[in-house]
């Protein structure tokens, strides 16, 4: 019990005597009830007679007591004596609290003579004023909780009192239950008794949603002992951590193509453009093996789709490609498989072929020829080149070997070099020539036409035919087309 204000007030008689009477005015909280979030308080008004003044056996005056404005209690007050305080009025009740748990209380007594036809009566007088209650704990307030599933946090709170007890009820779709002292979940309520406690977002709240993040409950209850005070309740976000959540990745490169693994004796090894790259993949929806919600949505090679698994790709260029994997959350991961050996950088032979006739009317055809090859190792096979070269007449199908060539080589360089093919190419025959240069692993042939030869210029009985153009002494041409002079 506390003695909040104590207010004094002297006043005159009606028969003219200043400072006849005293009021005073006394406000006491009793108790609190937080429980129920208020104050039990009385107010008691008294008054005195100063100087001998005094009244009696009237029934009239009234001493009246107001609070927050609101009349609360009205009484009679018959006699008023001199010397010592009386209680001429008092009034006791609950007051209740604003909701966090302060009150501020406005009080005021009134004496009212009601009449003035008698000169002993006080005059009419209010004391008034204003007290602060005791501020009631109230429940403590539960903070929001953001965080990643399979981690764990720290809740803090900030009672009122530090000797409150705590419990934490946990609510994330179909999974519930109280937060206990080890951080994890169980069914029975756990009361604490520090500020604070450890949560760990439990790996079992993935299969409550499908996206990235979900949205639960915390209902914070506080207790006096074993009486409840209240509840609040806040926000609990769980997150997919991306690093836990995202797609995993891992897996193998090798050549399954059987002519390039015979060269290289490796399949670990990639000749560009002709390795035929296997890979050969692990895929997980989730890093996370707790995340069992998510499943892959796509997949793909450096933007090329594919299902399943196990992708080949024809004609490697090259011995490293990246993975992507999106899944149903809308992570994405992206990894880089590679082969083991080395990326051996071949290339198909390259042949510049010319066969043409010695002369317009020769039956002899040379041939002049250079080019480059992969003149290295495969690794399990050295690279080797033969040159042959065919023909035939332009009316037949089939090839006719002429003979093969023993190029002068320079490194990856075939030397350029002129031979003679024969003279048995009759001038007026259209002919097909063929030089074929086969290496290890490809080819570079070309084919090219011998057409008939033509004379300079031929003439008959009555005719005359020019088959090369005119010039003019200067060199400039008068005609590009042949001249037929008949006579």
């Amino acid at each position: 019990m506390a003695v909040l204000l104590t207010k004094t007030n002297t006043v005159s008689s009606y028969g003219g005597s200043s400072n006849a009477y005293q009021f005073k005015l006394e406000v006491i909280e009793n108790y609190t009830d937080k429980v129920n979030n208020k104050s039990n308080v009385t107010i008691n008004h008294y008054g005195r007679g100063l100087a001998n003044w005094r009244f009696s056996q009237h029934s009239s005056p009234k001493s009246n007591i107001n609070v927050d404005g609101t009349l609360k209690k009205q009484t009679t007050v018959s006699a008023i004596n001199y010397g010592e305080y009386q209680l001429i009025g008092t009034w006791t009740g609950d007051i209740a609290h604003e909701d966090d748990g302060s009150k501020t209380l406005s009080v005021s007594a009134n004496f009212n003579p009601v009449t003035s036809s008698y000169s002993y009566l006080p005059a009419n007088n209010t004391i008034s004023g204003s007290v602060v209650l005791t501020k009631i704990p109230r429940a403590t307030t539960c903070p929001n909780l953001s965080g990643d599933i399979e981690s764990t946090y720290t809740i803090a709170l900030n009672p009122a009192v530090s000797t409150f007890l705590h419990s934490i009820y946990v609510s994330f779709g179909t999974k519930t239950g109280y937060i206990n002292a080890s951080g994890n979940l169980q069914s029975t309520e756990y009361k604490f008794t520090n500020s604070s406690i450890n949560f760990t977002i439990p790996s079992s709240f993935y299969s409550e949603f499908t996206g990235k993040n979900g949205i639960g409950t915390l209902a914070l209850k506080t207790y006096d002992g074993a009486t409840l005070i209240g509840s609040s309740e806040a926000t609990l976000t769980a997150n997919c951590l991306e690093s836990r959540c995202r797609p995993s990745i891992s897996g193998t490169l090798v050549d399954s193509n059987s002519t390039t693994t015979s060269l290289t004796g490796n399949s670990n090894k990639i000749v560009r453009g002709y390795s035929t790259a296997k890979l050969t993949l692990n895929i997980k929806a989730s890093t996370s093996t707790s995340d069992t919600n998510s499943s892959v949505s796509a997949r793909n090679v450096e933007g090329t789709d594919f299902t399943g698994n196990v992708v080949s790709i024809l004609k490697a260029q090259k011995k490293s490609y990246i993975v992507n994997v999106t899944n149903s959350r809308g992570f994405t991961s992206s990894e880089t498989i590679s082969a083991t050996g080395d990326l051996i950088d071949y290339f198909k032979p390259n042949m510049n072929v010319d066969f043409a006739r010695m002369d317009q009317t020769s039956s002899t055809v040379k041939l002049t020829y250079s080019g480059t090859f992969f003149n290295q190792s495969f690794g399990n096979v050295q690279n080797t080149i033969t040159l042959k070269w065919y023909y035939r007449l332009a009316t037949n199908n089939d090839w006719i070997l002429g003979d093969t060539i023993t190029p002068t080589l320079n490194g990856n360089e075939i030397t350029e070099a002129t031979i003679t093919c024969g003279n048995n190419f009759t001038y007026n025959q259209n002919y097909r020539f063929k030089l074929e240069a086969v290496d290890k692993l490809d080819n570079g042939n070309v084919e090219q036409p011998v057409i008939a030869g033509i004379p300079n210029y031929s003439h008959g009985k009555d005719w005359f035919q020019h088959h090369t153009d005119f010039y003019f002494k200067s060199g400039n041409e008068v005609l590009d087309y042949e001249v037929v002079d008949e006579w």
